[in-house]
């Protein structure tokens, strides 16, 4: 019999799906396209198990119906027999991306594998039911439909798109993909990327940038021939690549050593390094044997002190060889140095690959669900219906079970690409010469390296960068100097408190730098002097450093000395000085200036110097005109008797004062010659007299002031008019008695 039917959307499709089902075009393409090719589609369904027969009351249905309406959702309903335990929901989807575009003509093998162990996972580890497998060939699946899980194996620009549309529906996402791709946020995905032995660099590289191992803004790649040509672009790549949280991404300048180079060549290269224009980061990947030489050389550059970061790669290692104690014993105080040196082994033993991977994410997984299907069943044969409703985990919560399960089981029993291992230890040296009479300078063990889980650390990188002193104790010395340093004893002399302004430094250095620290006193034999607080004023000057202090901090037998000094030139090579915490500047008291008296004010417009060339004009100028004059053949060519007038030497001198104070003579010269000088002098006249009645009447209108005394050199200069006096022993006295002055 013929009847039509209609079959509505079942759980596992589209929540909003109204009327006949049908599948997507894109769906029935690929089915179509599966037939011509001979594919035959394997149909995957298993059995709901029974349920009550329906009632025969038609308002029994309706009820049934009603009842059942608040619980749709994309979940798979497994239902023990025991009515008094509630509905446990629990999401078996899975879906498995074996993307064609990336994997090839294997794709129908890896499929086939996939598939087989599948099946075994069902029948061997999954106690609680079995997981809804879904299989596509590309990586633009539909997120929307209820996953629990998705495993890929596709390109990394894939992997990377497949999980941004998965993270919002909280689906755990576990990847395959190729090397050098930064690895998906490690809370929330897994992901393991194809690497080839011995070709593992570029990645581990990446790894350390993506997880924020190191944060540099710029980098120095010192490198010889255990990094070959590929291998040093993917590194470039990989450290220079921009993460997320960075704006921009990080600078790269390249040093390639060449083979077998020697001490002095080694040093060429390193000296070309200027830490203002490359940064102070450093990233060396170079042999073992090399290591030793390239610490000394960059210790005796100044390239390694507290601001620099330096990183060694050591790739020639092995599990057999790889002793990192040589390296310690080079370390000094307040380096910042880390090994990064490969572990790996060789055997038959040893798994990789892209089958063992995949098949050990999906035990992995396996074993993940089957744990959390028990505890949820657990919880919630203890409650009621509503009660678990409103505690059941959601979707987020069973996400972060399944990943975390995951991660442990993986940590614990994974096999795959273990043969790989890389180890990373750091210098802990800040403190290290100061705890005691030997010199406590170590290398920490502070994480590890997989290429199938990536980094393990359970420290930094780089341990005084950020935890600074890492809450060690330094030993300080002082002595009483208030107000800098005010310390007070007990009757042992053992210092109970101190305060004052150095100490309040030191608190705030402690504090930033995270260290603790002791008080020691220089002479314990001043303990009465120093509690009384009358004759603890002798120590109030600063430019006097205590020997004792200088040695004690030179055999560094404490941290520093906390105490105001005076920053010396002649003892800078002894004393390491901070940034001055105070300038203090010295005055002196001199008498206000006088103004000076005005009884030979008429001689203040021209100085000294200028009266003396007048006059000496004035005497010259009188002989000259006269023999001028005198001599001319003018007056023998005229008959003009030389007699009287300008014929005498007195008249001559006479004429010119006269004419200085501007009132001229009788007498005037015959000859051209003379009446030119007679003009010339007229013309100098004019000029002195004009000066000199503008000055007179600036020093008549503004009195000149006596000079002050503002400087040093000005006091020395008036040490015959003045005395002065200031406190022996202070720095301006030893400044004055050092000085040409």
């Amino acid at each position: 019999m013929e009847e039509d039917f209609d079959i509505e959307c079942s759980d596992e499709e589209f929540k909003d799906c109204k009327g006949p089902w049908e599948p997507e075009p894109e769906e029935i393409d690929r089915l179509y396209t599966a037939l011509q090719n001979g594919e035959y589609q394997e149909l995957k369904w298993s059995c709901p198990g029974y349920r009550s027969p329906s009632p025969e009351k038609v308002e029994e249905q309706e009820e049934e119906t009603d009842s059942k309406e608040p619980e749709e959702q994309s979940d798979f309903d497994f239902m023990e027999e025991n009515t008094n335990t509630p509905k446990l929901k629990v999401n078996r989807n899975k879906a498995i991306v074996i993307d064609r575009q990336f994997v090839g003509e294997e794709h129908d093998v890896i499929k086939s594998e996939i598939e087989k162990f599948v099946d075994y996972v069902k029948r061997e580890v999954l106690k609680s039911g079995g997981v809804n497998t879904f299989y596509f060939s590309w990586a633009a699946i539909n997120v929307k439909r209820d996953f629990s899980a998705i495993l890929s194996i596709a390109s990394c620009e894939d992997t990377w798109r497949l999980f941004r549309a998965a993270d919002p529906e909280n689906i755990l996402h576990m990847a395959v993909t190729e090397s050098e791709c930064p690895r998906l946020p490690t809370d929330r995905a897994i992901t393991v990327p194809l690497v080839t032995k011995g070709k593992e660099l570029p990645q581990l590289v990446l790894d350390f940038k993506t997880e924020d191992i190191y944060d540099w803004k710029s980098a120095v790649i010192i490198y010889d021939e255990t990094l070959d040509r590929d291998m040093a672009g993917g590194l470039v790549k990989a450290i220079s690549q921009r993460s997320s949280n960075e704006a921009k991404s990080t600078g790269v300048s390249l040093i390639k050593l060449k083979r077998r180079l020697s001490k002095e060549g080694l040093w060429a290269k390193l000296s070309t390094i200027h830490t203002e224009t490359v940064g102070t980061n450093f990233l060396a990947i170079v042999s073992y044997n090399l290591i030793s030489t390239m610490m000394d050389l960059t210790k005796s550059l100044n390239l390694v002190n507290t601001e620099t970061q330096w990183l060694y790669v050591i790739s020639d290692t092995n599990v057999k060889f790889h002793d990192m104690a040589p390296f310690r014993k080079m370390l000094r105080e307040g380096d910042n140095v880390a090994f990064v040196y490969n572990t790996s082994h060789a055997g038959d033993e040893c798994l990789d690959g892209r089958k063992c991977h995949m098949e050990e994410l999906i035990m992995s997984f396996s074993k993940a669900l089957s744990d959390a299907v028990k505890d949820e069943f657990e919880i919630a044969s203890q409650v009621s219906e509503e009660e678990w409703e409103a505690i059941r985990p959601t979707k987020a919560e069973r996400r972060n079970f399944l990943h975390a399960n995951i991660r442990k089981d993986l940590t614990k029993n994974g096999v795959c690409g273990n043969c790989t291992f890389w180890k990373v230890c750091t210098g802990d040296t800040w403190g290290g010469e100061f705890q005691g009479k030997a010199i406590n300078i170590k290398l920490q063990d502070v994480g590890t390296w997989r290429p199938s889980d990536g980094t393990s650390f359970s420290d930094v990188l780089f341990l005084h960068v950020a935890h600074g002193f890492r809450n060690k104790i330094l030993p300080l010395v002082s002595y009483h100097n208030p107000p800098w340093q005010i310390l007070k004893l007990n009757a042992s002399g053992e210092v109970v408190e101190y305060s004052g302004l150095v100490f309040d430094i030191i608190k705030e250095l402690a504090k930033n730098l995270n260290f603790t620290f002791t008080v020691e006193l220089i002479n314990k034999t001043m303990t009465n002097t120093f509690n009384n607080s009358n004759s603890g004023t002798q120590y109030i000057l600063t430019n006097d450093i205590p020997k004792e202090l200088l040695n004690l901090v030179k055999n560094k037998t404490v941290a520093m000395g906390a105490c105001a000094l005076t920053v010396l030139e002649d003892v800078k090579n002894v004393v390491n000085y901070t940034i001055p915490v105070s300038t203090q500047t010295y005055s002196f008291l001199a008498a206000r200036p006088r103004e000076l008296s005005r009884a030979l004010l008429f001689i203040s417009p021209f100085t000294s110097d200028t009266w003396l060339c007048l006059f000496a004009a004035i005497i010259s100028m009188g002989p000259s005109l006269y023999f001028i004059n005198r001599f001319s053949p003018v007056c023998d060519y005229k008959g003009i008797p030389r007699k009287g007038g300008l014929s005498s030497i007195q008249n001559c001198i006479w004429y010119m004062y006269g004419a200085l104070l501007q009132q001229g003579g009788m007498h005037l010269p015959y000859p051209d010659s003379a009446r030119i000088v007679v003009g010339a002098w007229w013309l100098v006249v004019l000029v002195i007299s004009t000066t000199y009645c503008g000055n007179l009447v600036a020093f008549l209108t503004f009195p000149k002031i006596d000079i002050p005394i503002t400087t040093i050199n000005d006091l020395i200069n008036h040490q015959d008019l003045v005395t002065w006096s200031f406190r022996d022993g202070n720095y301006l006295a030893s400044q004055l008695k050092r000085s040409a002055v």
